[in-house]
Formats: C-alpha cells, structure tokens, sequence
C-alpha cells in the first residue's frame, strides 16, 4: 500500500505515521496495490484532510474537517471504513444475487414434500443490541450475527416472551 501525504504546513512525521497506521488495516482488503493520497490543509483555525483511496477499479475522494490534524484523520478513516464496507457489501450481494438468485428447494421424505427456502444474510461484527434491532426487524425467529465484542458467531433468537442467546464455544 503506498501512501502519499502532503499539506499546506509541514506534516510531521507524528502525523504520517498515525494516518499510515490507520490506513493499514484496509490493506488486507484488497488484492491489488492501493494507493492512498492525503492532502492535511490547515484553513483558519481548524484542520481539513482531503483523500483519495485508488484502489485497481475504483477511486474514492472523501474529505472531513475538525479542530485538530488527528481528528480530521479520524474522521475521515471512519468515512473511509463505512465507504469501503458498504462497496463490499454491493459486490458481495450482487455476486450471490447473480449465483442464487430465487433459490428454492425440496426434499421427499416419502411421505410428503417439504419445501425450503434460502436467505442469503450478510454476517458482519455487529453489538448485540443492534442484532436484536434486527431480529425484531426480521420476520424470523433467529438471527445469526459475530459480536463485535468477542470476534465469534452468536445466534439471537426470541421465545415466548424473551430472548436467548447461543455463543460459538471456542
């Protein structure tokens, strides 16, 4: 991952150094080389940082302001993240429509047929309280999600008047 910053004042390798540890950790998302370019302007009295994310197909300019130059680079990794993660989401959800598009099923028991149907769920590290959100959003009984707190698949489901919680052991 190549990463270029510049700014109207003289961006000190402190500030370099936080913006490339942030950035890294996009690097394992991506097969091909990444390069980010980071423009840190100092305007009146607070800090503007302008990016530009290019990755082999696609190129994504984000720009956020704060009070000082590590804020605004906070913020902007944020924007970045959410902008990147959403990208993948659609890529993702466009393959798996393409590939399992209405998929149904049944299986013969002998006796009688018993139809089924696929959903397709993106798992993603989310906090308890927003899958349970979910699973009230859902018409479902169950939802699987990974904590975002423990990294591991949890499974949220709803009884009689409660819910329960199953969590991957190991």
């Amino acid at each position: 991952m190549d990463v270029i910053i510049n700014g109207n004042f003289h961006v000190t390798n402190h500030i370099k150094g936080y913006f490339e540890k942030k950035v890294m950790k996009f690097e394992k998302l991506f097969p091909s080389p990444v390069t980010i370019h980071a423009n840190v302007l100092h305007e009146g009295n607070g800090y503007t940082v302008e990016t530009s994310f290019i990755t082999g197909k696609k190129t994504f300019h984000l720009k956020e302001q704060g009070q000082q130059p590590l804020e605004a680079i906070d913020k902007i990794i944020d924007k970045l993240e959410r902008v990147i993660f959403k990208e993948k989401d659609i890529k993702q959800e466009r393959r798996s429509k393409k590939s399992l598009k209405d998929l149904e099923f049944a299986i013969d028991d002998g006796e009688d047929t018993v139809e089924y149907e696929i959903n397709l769920i993106n798992i993603k590290p989310i906090p308890v309280e927003e899958a349970k959100m979910m699973l009230d959003e859902n018409k479902y009984d169950f939802y699987p999600f990974v904590n975002d707190e423990t990294g591991k698949i949890n499974i949220i489901f709803k009884k009689k008047d409660r819910y329960g919680l199953f969590v991957q052991n190991k």
